[in-house]
Formats: C-alpha cells, sequence, structure tokens
C-alpha cells in the first residue's frame, strides 16, 4: 500500500502502536464500513511497529483471496511457511514466530469469520505474539480488543476558514485533490461548497478519495448532486455488508430509512407498530437486537448514551442496546432508502413516521401550552430533520389535514424556539392547502399562525388570524382553547397599546378559565391581564394578579410560568423603588428562561433587568444587556422589542452623554415601532427625542413632543410605568425651569393638538432628518 499521510488518524495510530509494543492489548481488530480506512490505520500502525519489532511484522491480506486451505495456509504463506500439517498447524506458526515480539496483520478477516479459531489458539499459546486485524463486522472474539474506526471528524456548521481547512475530513479531500493536479482554494466563497461536500461523504475516506479527482471536471456544488452516480466502490462496499445479513435484518436495515435523526430501539418500535396499520408486515420482536446486529455489521453508527447508559457499562449491558443511540450515516441512508422504494414499502413505511411524529408533536403540545418543557423541547429538537421532511411530504401530496394538524402542534415549539419565520411559512402552507372547515385542527392552526405574528409584532395579521380562531372555538364550544385565544388577543392590545380591548379579552378568558377550574391556564390569564393592569398605571392591582399567578404556578411546580410571573413581579418591584428585589427577581427569572432556552423570553426579561441597571446609574450594565436584547430581537424578527431596545438604548446613550448617538437610535426606534403600530413606544421614544431637544436648548420644541407623546398615551389609555414616569417627569421638570410659562404652555398645548402620524413627523424632524431607513429587522433562516 502506498505510503501516503494518513490523515485524522494520529491519536489512535499512536494509541494502537504503544498498546502493541508495550503488550497492553495483544490482539486487536479494527471494526468499521469498507472504506473507512482500516487496511491504510493497519499499514500504518505495520510501519510504525516494524522497528521497535526488528522488522518481525507479517501483512497478510484475506479481502478478495480464495478461502482455499483456509486462515491456516493463508498465515502460512505469510509466514513463509511451506508445508503445514493439519495436526499441528498452531504449533508450526508458533515455532515460526519465535520468541522475539511479532506482528501478524491480518487485512479483511470478515471473508474468514468461520475459520477464526486458530487465531485464539494462537494468542494463547505464544506470548511474543500481536495480532492486528481488519474487519467490516465486530468480532466476539474473547481474546480480541474492537476497535471502532469512525468516519473523519467534518468542520463544525460555525467554523472559520482556519477551523475548515484543519478539519480532517476537508484536510484529506485537500490532499488527495491536490495529488490528482486539483487546486482547491479554501476561500470564504469556496468553503461552503466544500463543506457540504465532505459532510455529504460522511466524512467517509473511500468516499473522499474516490470524490477528490472528480472535482478536476465538477465543481463541489455541482459533485454534490451525482454523488450517487459516481462512487460506485463505496455502493460495492455497502452491498457486500448488506448481503451479509438475515432477511429480518435487511427488512430493517431498509426501513431505517425513515430516520433521517438519531434513533433509539423504543423509538424504531414505535414506528414499527405504528407501521402494522399502515399494511407493512412486522419487524420481529427483537428490534434492539437487530440494531446491535446492524451496528456491528457498520451499517449504523452506535454510541452510548451519557443519560441512559452508565458509562462504566460496556457493550455486553443488557440495558446497552434499548438506551443506545443510532444513526444512519447519509450515503447509507441513501442505499436504505433505495431498497425501500424497490421494495414497494416506500410510501406506507414514511408515512408510518410521519404520523409517528405527528403523535409526538400533538403530545408535546398538550404540554407545551401550559408550560415550557425542556425535556419535551430537546426531544422535538432531536426530531426537527424528520419532522420538516414530513411536512413537504405532506404538502407534496396535498395531505392539508394533516398539515393542519401538524403545524398547530408545533406551535408552541416554534415559539419557544424562535422559529419564527420557518413556523409562519408552514402554517400558512397549511391553511391554504387544508380544509376551510370549523374544525378543531384549523383553528389551532390559525391560532398558532396568530401567536408567532404578534411574536414578530405583525400585530394586524395576527389579530386578524386570532379573531377567526375564536370564532371557530367558540362555534364548536371549545372553551378552554377559547380562552387561550382570547388570551394572545389580550396580549395584542397590549402591544399596540390598545389596553381597554386588552383587558375585556383578558378578563373574558379569565373568568372562562376559572368555571374550568384549570389552574395552570388561569395563572396564565392573571399574569397576562396584570401586565395588562400594570401599563394601565393600576401597580398595586397588576402586583396582586402576579403574586396570585406566581403563588399557583410555584403549586403546580411550574418552573417556567413561575419565572414569568416573577419576572413581572421584578418589574412591580421597580415601580415601587426597590431595585435590590427587582434585580434579584430579574436575575433568577432569566437564569430560569436562559436554561429552558426559550430566547424571546430572555430577551425580554434581560431588557427589563437593563431597566433597573439603568435606575441605579450603572450605565454599562444597562447598556449590555439591551444590547443582548436586541440581538436575539433581530435575529428571530421581533419587531416590537427590536424597537424597545433601540428606544431604551437612547435613553442610555443620552445619559451617558451620546447625543448623537442617541438620537439615531430613538430615529430608528420610531420608524420600528409605527410600523407595527406600537403606540406605547411610538410615545416613548418620542419622549426620548424631546430629552435630547431639550438637551440641545430648543426647550419649546422639546415641550411639544413631550405633550404630543402624553395625548398618544392618554388616548390609548396607556401609562408608563411608575419609574419611566418618574424620569421623565423629572426631565420635564428641569426643562421648565429654562422657559418661561407662557411660552411652555403655548408649546405644550401645540403638542396636544398633534395626531399621531403629525407627532412623529415633528420627532424626525426635531432629529433634524426624514424618517431613516430601519436596518433590517431579524432575517431568520428558516
Amino acid at each position: 500500500m502506498a505510503a501516503w499521510p494518513l490523515i485524522g488518524r494520529d491519536e489512535l495510530l499512536d494509541g494502537l502502536v504503544a498498546d502493541l509494543v508495550d503488550g497492553r492489548r495483544r490482539a486487536i481488530v479494527l471494526a468499521g464500513l469498507g472504506g473507512i480506512g482500516k487496511t491504510r490505520l493497519a499499514a500504518a500502525v505495520a510501519r510504525a511497529v516494524a522497528r521497535p519489532f526488528g522488522g518481525r511484522v507479517a501483512w497478510i491480506p484475506l479481502a478478495g483471496s480464495s478461502r482455499e486451505g483456509g486462515l491456516a495456509s493463508a498465515i502460512g504463506a505469510g509466514l513463509g511457511i511451506a508445508r503445514l500439517e493439519p495436526a499441528n498447524v498452531a504449533e508450526a506458526i508458533a515455532d515460526a514466530i519465535g520468541e522475539e515480539p511479532a506482528l501478524l496483520v491480518l487485512d479483511g478477516v470478515e471473508s474468514r469469520l468461520h475459520d477464526l479459531a486458530l487465531l485464539d489458539q494462537l494468542v494463547g499459546r505464544v506470548a511474543a505474539l500481536r495480532v492486528l486485524v481488519t474487519s467490516r463486522v465486530v468480532l466476539d472474539r474473547p481474546a480480541f480488543s474492537s476497535v471502532a474506526v469512525e468516519t473523519l471528524d467534518m468542520p463544525a456548521a460555525d467554523a472559520d476558514l482556519e477551523q475548515i481547512v484543519a478539519s480532517p475530513a476537508l484536510a484529506l479531500l485537500l490532499d488527495r485533490a491536490g495529488r490528482a493536479g486539483v487546486d482547491l482554494p479554501v476561500t470564504p466563497a469556496t468553503a461552503p461548497a466544500l463543506v457540504r461536500l465532505v459532510a455529504r461523504l460522511d466524512g467517509l475516506p473511500l468516499a473522499i478519495e474516490l470524490a477528490a479527482p472528480l472535482l478536476r471536471d465538477l465543481p463541489a456544488h455541482r459533485l454534490i448532486e451525482r454523488i450517487g452516480e459516481r462512487l460506485d466502490p463505496v455502493v460495492a462496499t455497502i452491498e457486500w455488508s448488506v448481503a451479509q445479513l438475515e432477511p429480518d435484518d435487511r427488512r430493517l436495515y431498509r426501513r431505517l430509512a425513515v430516520f433521517g435523526v438519531p434513533f433509539r430501539a423504543r423509538h424504531v418500535r414505535t414506528f414499527a407498530e405504528r407501521s402494522l396499520a399502515h399494511g407493512l408486515s412486522p419487524l420481529g420482536q427483537d428490534i434492539a437486537g437487530g440494531l446491535e446486529r446492524l451496528a456491528e455489521a457498520s451499517l449504523i453508527r452506535a454510541r452510548p448514551d451519557p443519560e441512559g447508559l452508565d458509562p462504566a457499562s460496556g457493550p455486553d449491558d443488557p440495558r446497552g442496546s434499548e438506551v443506545r443511540e443510532y444513526e444512519l450515516p447519509a450515503l447509507i441512508r441513501d442505499d436504505a432508502t433505495r431498497r425501500l422504494q424497490a421494495s414497494g414499502e416506500a410510501t406506507a413505511a414514511f408515512w408510518a413516521r410521519a404520523n409517528d411524529l405527528l403523535a409526538l408533536c400533538e403530545l408535546s403540545h398538550a404540554e407545551l401550552v401550559v408550560r415550557s418543557r425542556l425535556d419535551l423541547l430537546e426531544q422535538l429538537d432531536i426530531v426537527h430533520a424528520d419532522v420538516l421532511a414530513a411536512l413537504e411530504r405532506a404538502r407534496a401530496a396535498g395531505e392539508g389535514v394533516f398539515l393542519l394538524r401538524m403545524t398547530g402542534a408545533l406551535s408552541e415549539y416554534w415559539r419557544s424556539r424562535g422559529r419564527l419565520a420557518e413556523g409562519r411559512i408552514w402554517l400558512d402552507v397549511a391553511l391554504r392547502v387544508g380544509p376551510a372547515t370549523e374544525t378543531a385542527e384549523r383553528a389551532r392552526a390559525l391560532h398558532g399562525a396568530g401567536m408567532l405574528a404578534n411574536w414578530q409584532s405583525d400585530f394586524g395579521r395576527g389579530r386578524g388570524l386570532l379573531e377567526e380562531a375564536l370564532a371557530i372555538r367558540l362555534r364548536i364550544d371549545a372553551l378552554a382553547d377559547a380562552a387561550a385565544t382570547l388570551n394572545q388577543l389580550g396580549l395584542i392590545g397590549l402591544d399596540l397599546g390598545d389596553l381597554e380591548e386588552a383587558e375585556r379579552h383578558c378578563r373574558h378568558g379569565l373568568e372562562i378559565r376559572r368555571a374550568l377550574g384549570d389552574d395552570a391556564t388561569v395563572a396564565a390569564s392573571l399574569n397576562t391581564l396584570g401586565g395588562v393592569l400594570q401599563f394601565s398605571g393600576r401597580t398595586d392591582e397588576a402586583g396582586a394578579l402576579f403574586e396570585e399567578s406566581l403563588a399557583i404556578r410555584r403549586r403546580l411546580g411550574d418552573e417556567s410560568g413561575s419565572s414569568v410571573s416573577l419576572g413581572n413581579l421584578g418589574l412591580v418591584a421597580r415601580d415601587r423603588g426597590d431595585l435590590d428585589a427587582a434585580e434579584t427577581m430579574l436575575r433568577e427569572a432569566i437564569a430560569t428562561r436562559q436554561r429552558l432556552a426559550d430566547r424571546q423570553r430572555v430577551a425580554v426579561v434581560r431588557h427589563n433587568l437593563a431597566l433597573v441597571l439603568f435606575d441605579r446609574g450603572d450605565l454599562d450594565g444597562a447598556r449590555g444587556e439591551l444590547e443582548a436584547a436586541l440581538a436575539i430581537a433581530r435575529e428571530l424578527g421581533d419587531r416590537l422589542e427590536i424597537a424597545n431596545s433601540l428606544s431604551d438604548l437612547g435613553f442610555v446613550e443620552a445619559a451617558a452623554g451620546n447625543g448623537e448617538r442617541a438620537a439615531a437610535l430613538q430615529g430608528e426606534a420610531l420608524v420600528v415601532a409605527a410600523r407595527v403600530g406600537a403606540k406605547g413606544i411610538v410615545a416613548q421614544s418620542i419622549d426620548g427625542v424631546a430629552g435630547l431637544v431639550a438637551d440641545d436648548g430648543r426647550v419649546a420644541e422639546a415641550a411639544t413632543l413631550w405633550a404630543a407623546a402624553e395625548t398618544i398615551r392618554r388616548e390609548a389609555r396607556y401609562h408608563l410605568l411608575e419609574a419611566d414616569r418618574r424620569r421623565i417627569d423629572r426631565e420635564i421638570e428641569a426643562a421648565r425651569t429654562r422657559i418661561d410659562d407662557e411660552a411652555w404652555w403655548q408649546a405644550w398645548g401645540a403638542g396636544e393638538q398633534l395626531l399621531i402620524e403629525a407627532a412623529i413627523a415633528r420627532a424626525h424632524a426635531a432629529l433634524g432628518a426624514a424618517a431613516p431607513a430601519p436596518r433590517a429587522a431579524g432575517q431568520v433562516a428558516v
């Protein structure tokens, strides 16, 4: 074998050589799929031990060789023994090896699985002997230690150029391409396609080596499309492994093509049970055993699960096959899919998997609407790729009812994980493709679409969807669901500053939930209504509702809901001037939200903490929290939080003496808030502009703007939080001392006459420019 550099195996090579030379392990089997690089690794080991073993290394190739004469003849020929008598084979080989350390390398021992007793005898009889074998299957031999040869590590999704080039899979591609005369510069423009190529090849060394020369004629992105037709030797190695399986295991193997994500035995068992309803034959009772056999044949990857399997347990642990995670490498999944399609089982199998996922989504949704449960969110994270594949299959087949059910069941997951754009797109597809009849499934999809629109501050669209969902839910007498929709409509009213409407919706929903006796949802309504009352200036009433909500949620063990109520109580404490209590509550709420990975609410609570730090005079701390909240909001497309964070950052920069920066922030906040119709934030930003104008000496213009902001709030029945009210009042009183009363009240009266559109235009004019174009709000990858 040519001594080309061995890439990505340095640590493994060093360990094998040390073990063989020191005698820690005397017999080792390198097990892995054909093309994984076992032979090249074994050759590197042989070269490395040749010197310490004085050249006593015998390389015995078995793959593809004739079976005539058996393993003994092959070893004898490799050792130069002219003739072996059947009666003394082991003795003759032992004599030939002698008493000095020697290495016997048998490459491709899977072709002689029936004839391995001789190796056991030799290892037991000759103390100086070391044996290294390569095999496509794991050997169950007591004398041998098994070492799994895995695919090469590939670049991480967020790797930089230096890390990409250094990753073993891409390093091998670059090396073999260079040897084939192909120049592959890795630049920001070329790196994404090269990374996708090695990922498509699963880091399989043989596949990479075969692909590298093809890059002479095809760029990487085109080669990715044609891999299936250009890598015949890789296909042949998979064909050989599949051919060795028993019929039941071959059936299991092809049906595993429906799993595009890691799975466990219980997942396959559930899928198998559901498959029966789709007309598929049983997979058999020994699914866990079948998965282990496929892993031993190197057709699926297996690894112990750190949470389910004691690290000290070995492969013989009876629990291992039940808790171990498995996955199909992409090239092998392609082969399994091809076999599944050829069998005529593909449609039934993929729909069985889709309905299995639907059941998981609906069960999870029933819990997630009550509280954020990290375990359920993580389960859905794991199957996310398969869920999207099921949705795409349903869309292509026009399965509207399935789409309505699954997208509606995923809405809370999409919200919690910040996949707002993805969720809105799929819910829109479902509502267009699904039947227009008034069903619970359609109402749930409408509610989910309205909720996600609300989170992206698309309030007009969100309100329309929610009102349609509410009408259906009331007509079909789904009162608990109707209360949830009323709560969402209350949130939209709160965000828009329509507090009278918000309070009406929230109180209606709370009445329904109290009548139904569902404490968990009662707590949610109490929390939302408390927010409405707090921004209506009724702080004490709001605090009482938050306290009641928190008490219920703590009694129910709802850690997620408790953190929401606790965060709102932190704002009440801030309004009352108890900054220590406010900071303690908000930091506790942030820690919980971060652990639950609920990113939207992390942004909101960090913003609220920034307000407390601002009140303390900690401008750097406040700036840091607001910038973190703004970054999350931009990523998620939460325009309400974008506008709110920009505006409060403007107040922080003004306090720090950075007037130009403060003006830019308030101008951008005004644009975003006006576009989403958030009256409270529009008024808040006009307050910020007024403060900057007053600092510039234009006190009469500042009075006009402050009066306009007060008018906007008054007409919307929207109140500043008490702490913010105190701060704005201090600014107004300071400005009034710099102008006579008549001029002040004349300017104030002019501001009271301005409509909201005119007030916004005047604020922009006061900043010295027309309304600036805002930065892109929340560019979310779908």
